[in-house]
């Protein structure tokens, strides 16, 4: 088995689509894994406006209609002709699947890929077969042909890591500095559903950058806080599986593989004014 089939990347692009969205949320509705019709065909992502229609900010969402479908490539998916074709025969399939005979407008529909790397041969391809490829800024192409549905192909890498962030994280190149950024964005987040997207999120760029992820946690003058901000669930957990339940033993477990897993035993001790018996033990039995 492959690294990236271990690894669920399509958790983590939810929670990024989230994320990219923030500032809609109000006026927009997400589903996952959306059934198309009776047979088990899905698509990645649904996202609805709820008021129709409305100005979305994130320039991702521009060319948003009302039914908004998105199909997520990881990196080390393909995205060829065969696979945009059967993205747009999704599209036309989730139009017809209304109740009533045109409930769906097909003006009403648009449909997005996500990737990280650009799709040259697909785009070279799609050329030839007539369709205009509008660049309309870094890592937004439209696909274009007349009579067809809206259809846009997001290059992750290529967009602004500034204004993109959650979309951009979904690497398994990450450096240092984007690791650190990325941890002071999440400390950031207010509200408990996005920590909880971030979550997901974090959870793989942590798996598939493990080194980078260490320099980062060895160094605790880089992003101490930060770091502690997204472990602090983990350790909430600890804490209270140790002590709201009258037994160190799962508590202890819970700290010691965080440790395992590359929290620096600074960082542990630093809990030891909460807690000194569970972080003591914990660290005396690794």
């Amino acid at each position: 088995m492959t690294k990236d089939k271990k690894v669920q990347w399509h958790p983590a692009f939810y929670g990024a689509m989230h994320l990219e969205f923030r500032e809609n949320k109000d006026d927009l509705e997400f589903a996952e894994e959306v059934i198309l019709n009776t047979l088990p065909l899905r698509v990645d992502m649904l996202v609805v406006k709820k008021k129709y229609p409305c100005e979305i900010k994130n320039e991702i969402g521009r060319i948003f209609e009302k039914y908004n479908l998105i199909e997520y490539k990881s990196p080390k998916d393909t995205l060829n002709y065969d696979v945009f074709l059967k993205g747009i025969a999704y599209a036309y399939l989730y139009k017809s699947n209304g109740l009533h005979i045109d409930k769906i407008a097909l003006e009403e529909v648009t449909l997005t890929f996500v990737r990280e790397r650009k799709p040259i041969k697909l785009l070279k391809k799609l050329q030839k077969e007539k369709f205009y490829i509008e660049q309309k800024c870094n890592g937004i192409y439209y696909i274009i042909k007349e009579g067809n549905i809206r259809i846009q192909i997001i290059v992750s890498k290529e967009l602004s890591w500034e204004n993109h962030i959650w979309l951009n994280s979904l690497s398994d190149k990450v450096n240092v500095q984007q690791a650190i950024q990325l941890i002071e964005r999440v400390e950031r987040l207010e509200h408990l559903d996005d920590k909880n997207y971030a979550d997901s999120l974090w959870e793989v760029v942590e798996a598939v950058n493990k080194e980078i992820v260490q320099k980062v946690r060895e160094d605790e003058s880089m992003a101490c806080k930060a770091l502690t901000s997204i472990m602090q669930p983990k350790i909430d957990e600890a804490f209270n599986s140790g002590f709201n339940n009258g037994s160190l033993d799962k508590g202890v477990s819970i700290f010691k593989n965080m440790i395992k897993d590359g929290m620096s035993r600074e960082l542990a001790q630093k809990y030891a004014e909460i807690s000194d018996e569970l972080v003591k033990k914990a660290l005396e039995e690794i």
